[in-house]
């Protein structure tokens, strides 16, 4: 350590780890390095997020100039008290359930990477909520490289960048005993080949685990309460989708990551099985048929679909106090 240099040790996550990683092969930069110019890079984002509700506010007024419609969100006037207060991560909303504002410094990253798109990718960036922090999870730092060193799996790229393989561990493996290799294409292909292996461990092992701890979460939670234990398992049956069957908008990585934590419990109704939205549904589309009127039904109004909400909001509230047994 030289002279005006100071120790800084931190625990990061294991998406932040693989990022360094990847800029390292990429760029040829040491963790030591990209440290170095974090405090660069962080003032220039949080001076871009700063600048987001100023940035809304002139493209609404352009487009109004324009004769177009650009209407600013509900909560731009959270943006703007968090920018004058300087708060680069946003505000908390005073009523969650109807202000939905951002996390302006998860917006800028998400502005400035759509300006370098052949490069980095935000899809899969997680964020955080407003006057959080964000980490590295999710965020694509070089998408050429991750292509190779997956064998353009994208699956596995959503598995590197949200930190459920550790890079650095394949490439110890890749390179065990010595092994060296000819040309970068040859390494590259073994990479695959190792993180591919290391996922797919992964997923037996913690999908063992998961089923175990849901057997014990049942009985736990039958012995308390075996009426409502039944209850559920009997909706289960009659009016859920099957197990693995998931929302269109889940990711790759969302069907992985439940099915390897069945503790979750990530049951579906099946929208068909439910009688008196059925019923209302056909109603309403008989009523507005060949009429001006639009008679919306929605599935949660059944009274099945409430039941089931309200078990799964009482089971988790015990799975707090069963993960306190458990561990």
């Amino acid at each position: 350590m030289g002279l005006g240099e100071v120790s800084i040790q931190a625990h990061v996550s294991t998406a932040s780890h693989n990022a360094y990683e990847v800029m390292r092969w990429r760029y040829g930069v040491s963790q030591k390095q990209l440290m170095e110019l974090a405090p660069v890079l962080f003032a220039i984002v949080a001076g871009h997020a700063l600048k987001v509700p100023e940035q809304d506010a002139e493209h609404a007024r352009e487009a109004h100039r324009l004769g177009l419609s650009y209407p600013l969100s509900p909560e731009h006037h959270i943006h703007e008290q968090a920018s004058e207060r300087r708060k680069c991560f946003g505000l908390k909303p005073k009523d969650p359930m109807r202000d939905h504002p951002q996390n302006l410094f998860c917006e800028a990253v998400r502005r400035l990477s759509s300006h370098i798109g052949d490069y980095v990718d935000t899809q899969w960036f997680v964020g955080a909520e407003p006057q959080d922090a964000p980490t590295a999870a999710g965020y694509i730092p070089d998408i050429d490289l991750l292509e190779k060193i997956t064998g353009g799996d994208w699956r596995l790229v959503e598995a590197i960048v949200k930190g459920r393989i550790r890079l650095s561990k394949c490439r110890d493996e890749v390179f065990q005993n010595g092994k060296s290799f000819d040309n970068d294409d040859k390494f590259l292909q073994a990479f695959a080949v190792a993180v591919r292996q290391e996922r797919d461990k992964q997923i037996e092992e913690q999908r063992k685990a998961g089923l175990k701890k849901l057997d014990a979460w049942r009985a736990f939670y039958a012995e308390r309460h075996p009426d409502m234990a039944q209850e559920y398992d009997d909706l289960v049956a009659q009016h859920c989708h099957e197990e693995q069957w998931y929302p269109k908008h889940y990711t790759d990585d969302d069907r992985v990551q439940s099915w390897i934590d069945p503790f979750k419990e990530d049951r579906h109704i099946n929208e068909n099985s439910l009688p008196e939205y059925q019923q209302r549904k056909a109603a309403a589309e008989e009523k507005d048929n060949g009429a001006k009127t639009l008679t919306l039904v929605f599935p949660h109004e059944d009274p099945v679909y409430r039941r089931f909400e309200e078990l799964k909001r009482h089971r988790s509230q015990l799975k707090k106090q069963f993960e306190e047994v458990w561990a």
